[in-house]
């Protein structure tokens, strides 16, 4: 059975966590970054094929896939191209 101060530490963990910036809700709509969309059902058989295609292309060469992250986080561009990049705006 936890003991009174792992139940405060608890407590005071699960208080933090209700405050942070990453949990809390903005209330508003989240958009995609520029020059972002998604491929929707509608669009995936499509995207689907480029991919085939892509991949048979590149087995051909001998290439092997690498995934890169999709999203970055903004303070890595801001530090080596600078804030008004177009990249980081």
């Amino acid at each position: 059975m936890p003991t009174s101060s792992k139940k405060k530490a608890a407590a005071q963990t699960f208080r933090a966590q209700q405050k942070s910036p990453h949990i809390r809700s903005s209330g508003t709509t989240p958009s995609a970054p520029r020059g972002m969309h998604d491929i929707l059902p509608p669009d995936q058989k499509y995207w689907e094929y480029v991919l085939e295609i892509a991949m048979q292309v590149m087995r051909g060469w001998d290439f092997q896939r690498l995934d890169t992250p999709m999203i970055e986080e903004a303070g890595l561009f801001i530090r080596s191209v600078g804030a008004e990049s177009d990249i980081v705006t």
